[in-house]
């Protein structure tokens, strides 16, 4: 499944371009139908996988409720992966981009949950963290959160 952040247009508008009209149109249905949704779930249209997620997520000033609703965020995206029996994520690095989130309390918080979690669950997933090319500082994140939670 590919996990988009409802809050970032640019990832939603370039995930529902490259998936077609069909995601599109489910999408604005789904919305206008319940718009205090926290989770959208559309068909993968001409992307491969089984489905995408929509979820709303709003970045925080105030580092503990930041960390509070990453791990809110993780928690909804695992939760309804298993429900619908997905195997592997494809999540955005949240709050990276226009909201300019700490880079270091959003990494670290992600790597830690999504581990966590499935851990804790035994779940057999697979995880992508999809970063833009142009933020390699948060790649170089990414990159030395997950090496030093393996070595943990």
């Amino acid at each position: 499944m590919i996990v988009v952040s409802a809050s970032s247009d640019v990832l939603r508008e370039s995930v529902m371009n490259a998936a077609g009209d069909g995601v599109r149109q489910d999408y604005n249905t789904q919305t206008k139908s319940n718009p205090n949704s926290l989770l959208v779930v559309t068909s993968s249209g001409q992307l491969s996988c089984k489905r995408i997620f929509f979820v709303q997520w709003k970045p925080h000033t105030d580092e503990s409720i930041l960390r509070q609703s990453i791990i809110d965020f993780i928690w909804n995206v695992i939760q309804n992966a298993v429900a619908y029996g997905c195997t592997s994520i494809a999540l955005p690095a949240i709050g990276c981009g226009k909201h300019a989130c700490s880079v270091d309390i959003v990494v670290k918080t992600m790597v830690n949950e999504v581990k966590k979690e499935i851990k804790n669950r035994k779940l057999p997933f697979k995880v992508r963290f999809v970063i833009p090319v142009e933020q390699t500082n948060v790649y170089d994140e990414f990159c030395k959160q997950v090496l030093a939670s393996d070595s943990n």
